[in-house]
């Protein structure tokens, strides 16, 4: 036999895998002047939210979307502990999803920009509805264009508020790499504000202190686990500090809760890098942070009272 003859011939499976090799894969994206079809390899997928658009009802006067949506969440643990309750106390409701604006931004290789909407019904089952979007070129105002779209997005939706569209702006115009903070293996990213975010490595960049106060209500009805209280989210401010001396101050509002939790859109998140040699303005940033963070007055005032004391001679 023949070395020819007494090689391996190479089965269908691997002939076939050598000819015909797996061509990227392809999705179909719906603009508003026409459908395209683009590369995940070459239009990787930047930034996608998810907008819950609601409503608000049965609210008293002067609540915010917090305020009834502490109620709702107050209400609905009391169904869950209360069977009597069922049917016909549930049937109240303080805040209500109509659908989902989902909106999405893309970069080509070359700098392109691109971002289109879907609209998803709460109903399961019911496909997603796409909305439209937009190219942008590399010289445009991405979050102008982007802005100016959104709010014809919510409209389509049902339509939602000035915060609601600002928050769902800046969460897709967080489009530019995060800044890395040092040379390790940068496993944690945090949002700065401004279209800014970090990264940095927790080893290299321990707590210093820590606030963190609970989202919670008292529900007056004991559950299976016997607690009256419903923990539905958290709110944390954090100073970090470098062994070179600089500090990042970071916090925000997270919701935990299953109903909830679909508003972290709107939860508010930042912070700050302090440089070396400006320790003393720590106490001054951490307030400035807490506040324009919207965070409780105790939070903020518990996070200074945990900072290193000053020497006062």
């Amino acid at each position: 036999m023949d070395a020819e003859q007494g090689a391996k011939r190479p089965t269908e499976a691997e002939t076939r895998g050598r000819l015909t090799p797996l061509a990227p894969a392809k999705v179909r994206i719906h603009l508003t002047d026409r459908p395209v079809l683009v590369s995940e390899q070459e239009w990787p997928v930047l930034v996608q939210a998810d907008l819950p658009i609601y409503r608000l009802t049965n609210c008293e006067p002067g609540w915010t979307w917090r305020d009834a949506l502490r109620a709702q969440v107050r209400h609905d643990a009391q169904c869950e502990a209360d069977p009597l309750a069922r049917g016909v106390m549930c049937e109240w409701c303080y805040v209500t999803v109509l659908a989902t604006l989902q909106l999405t931004t893309r970069r080509h290789l070359d700098g392109r920009m691109m971002f289109y909407a879907l609209r998803k019904s709460r109903v399961l089952g019911v496909p997603l509805d796409p909305l439209g979007g937009s190219l942008v070129n590399t010289n445009g105002d991405f979050r102008a264009v982007l802005t100016e779209h959104a709010k014809g997005f919510a409209d389509m939706c049902g339509g939602a508020s000035v915060e609601a569209l600002a928050a769902l702006v800046d969460t897709c115009s967080r489009t530019s790499p995060a800044e890395c903070l040092d040379d390790g293996e940068n496993g944690r990213e945090v949002y700065l504000g401004n279209s800014t975010s970090v990264k940095f490595t927790p080893a290299l960049w321990p707590v210093e202190v820590e606030s963190v106060s609970p989202y919670c209500v008292d529900c007056d009805v004991v559950d299976s686990t016997g607690e009256s209280v419903r923990w539905y989210g958290r709110e944390v401010l954090t100073v970090r500090r470098h062994s070179d001396g600089r500090t990042l101050v970071h916090g925000g509002g997270e919701f935990i809760d299953e109903f909830a939790r679909q508003f972290n859109i709107l939860n508010p998140s930042g912070g700050a890098v302090v440089p070396v040699g400006q320790g003393r303005d720590v106490p001054a940033i951490v307030r400035r942070v807490g506040k324009t963070l919207g965070l409780e007055p105790f939070t903020i005032q518990n996070c200074v009272n945990g900072l290193p004391a000053e020497e006062l001679r």
